[in-house]
């Protein structure tokens, strides 16, 4: 099941790699001709504007991947650092084609020293958003864990309500067909259970670290 899940991911991490080098492609070279139009092509701004372009379009990618790896069954301990493996090569891509674009940049730009000063913010981008996607994911399935653990629990306290509410109507409407019976007790212990219910989880929930 882990190795299936791994591959589903690889496969989609492909993809959206991919889809995000050709949105890197299109607008580098839509930025290369508004500029080159204004007359500004070899400026400093070219150069800037080309970081901010890699910079987003690293963080859609892994934002993208967030959201698929989310809407996969829960993970386990460990399987983050096996995703950021099975990413590997889609984002090794990335990373190349930004490189290339970033050179091409360089060339219409006619100075590379330019482009060399900005490529320490792409590669800041690339460790942070990496980390991010690592530790959101591993935050998620931490939650995803924790609720799980308690579901049994949940369940049964649920049951118990919904039992509590249904018979404390049947009782309601019991009385008000017969006013003079005796349906105070019962009210009073189905109230009592609910109660009882409440406080259950407000313990348990001081429990949790």
């Amino acid at each position: 099941m882990r190795s299936v899940e791994l591959a589903e991911i690889k496969k989609r991490a492909t993809i959206i790699s991919a889809v995000t080098v050709e949105s890197l492609q299109e607008n580098l070279k839509a930025l290369h001709g508004r500029n080159a139009e204004k007359g500004s092509l070899r400026s400093g701004g070219t150069v800037k504007e080309s970081a901010s372009i890699a910079r987003r379009e690293i963080k859609s990618y892994f934002n993208q991947l967030e959201h698929f790896v989310r809407s996969r069954p829960a993970g386990q301990p460990g399987f983050d650092a096996e995703i950021i493996d099975a990413v590997a090569d889609s984002t090794r891509l990335l990373i190349s084609s930004i490189n290339e674009g970033l050179a091409n940049t360089a060339t219409l730009v006619g100075n590379p020293d330019l482009v060399r000063a900005i490529e320490h913010e792409v590669s800041g981008e690339l460790s942070t958003s990496q980390e991010t996607f690592r530790s959101n994911i591993r935050a998620y399935w931490a939650s995803r864990s924790s609720v799980s653990s308690l579901s049994g629990i949940d369940k049964i306290l649920i049951g118990i309500e919904v039992f509590c509410l249904a018979a404390a109507c049947v009782t309601i409407g019991m009385w008000i067909k017969d006013p003079q019976g005796p349906y105070e007790p019962y009210l009073a212990l189905f109230g009592v259970g609910g109660t009882l219910i409440e406080i259950y989880r407000r313990v348990a929930n001081r429990q949790v670290p």
